[in-house]
């Protein structure tokens, strides 16, 4: 596989995979272009915090959903992004602790007591040696040395660090709003698609309209469900009144109807690929 990341696996330009990185690296630029311009005023290090957690999260997710997506819309060559947006994911991440380490004046010892007394700092810590791991093994002489059953394994582990930075964000004080329960929501998504398309006694059936249709509302309600024992539990707020804010647009539209209209998207998706494949559970090649 080419190391240029513009070049698909035989060396030719892509321009699909030149939009990928420019995804990728334009949220970083306009982070470091709002810090050196004075856009985050005062509070330059905990914004450069924030959004680099942000998109680091956004390019794991993503990477999740390069498998679902490619499959359902029967578009193989979208796993060619797939190393792009790992790599991202752990490039923001990288950035994310050095922030952190910033803010803190590289205070190890201080840093360390809040690894071991702070759950959301542990789970962060743990995530980010995961995601470091996958990318110094990411390349094709990595794949050679360890020898592809335990290539694949450990990279199956990306399943372990993205809840937990997940959790890592949904523990910090700038989780507000409908933004962490809408990533609750994608990643409830990828792993119920994932776990549907394993199964052997029904093959092909993570990729049926009717199927996806159901996952999505049972992933919606699942992320309504989950934003309000979560606010309950944490920030002690009366379940009643989260429920009614699925209603409102005081703060957006809300992660209940964000996670069903992405569901949705990926059905349309699906449908306007492969419309023949989408019309009955598909059997497994031969």
């Amino acid at each position: 596989m080419s190391l240029v990341p513009w070049r698909d696996p035989r060396g030719r330009f892509s321009f699909f995979k030149l939009t990928v990185l420019a995804a990728l690296v334009l949220p970083g630029l306009w982070t470091v272009g709002m810090a050196l311009g004075g856009g985050f005023a005062h509070s330059v290090l905990p914004s450069l915090i924030y959004y680099s957690g942000i998109w680091s999260l956004w390019a794991l997710l993503a990477c999740l959903a390069v498998t679902p997506l490619s499959q359902i819309g029967a578009w193989h060559s979208l796993v060619w992004v797939r190393r792009q947006l790992g790599v991202g994911a752990l490039v923001y991440a990288l950035l994310h602790v050095l922030a952190y380490v910033a803010i803190r004046r590289a205070d190890w010892l201080a840093m360390a007591g809040e690894i071991v007394g702070r759950w959301s700092i542990a789970f962060a810590t743990v995530a980010t040696l995961g995601l470091l791991a996958l990318g110094l093994t990411s390349t094709d002489g990595a794949v050679r040395r360890l020898g592809g059953r335990r290539w694949k394994r450990l990279q199956r582990t990306v399943y372990l660090w993205a809840p937990l930075g997940l959790l890592h964000f949904l523990l910090s004080p700038l989780a507000v709003g409908p933004l962490p329960f809408v990533m609750v929501g994608c990643l409830a998504w990828l792993l119920a698609w994932r776990w549907l398309a394993r199964s052997p006694r029904h093959p092909g059936r993570a990729k049926a309209t009717a199927v996806l249709l159901g996952l999505s509302v049972v992933v919606a309600l699942f992320t309504a469900g989950f934003e309000i024992v979560w606010l309950d539990w944490v920030q002690d707020l009366p379940p009643a009144l989260i429920a009614q804010a699925n209603f409102e647009l005081d703060l957006g539209l809300s992660a209940l109807w964000t996670v069903a209209l992405l569901g949705l998207a990926v059905v349309a998706w699906g449908r306007w690929r492969h419309p023949r494949h989408h019309a009955r559970p598909a059997h497994p090649p031969r």
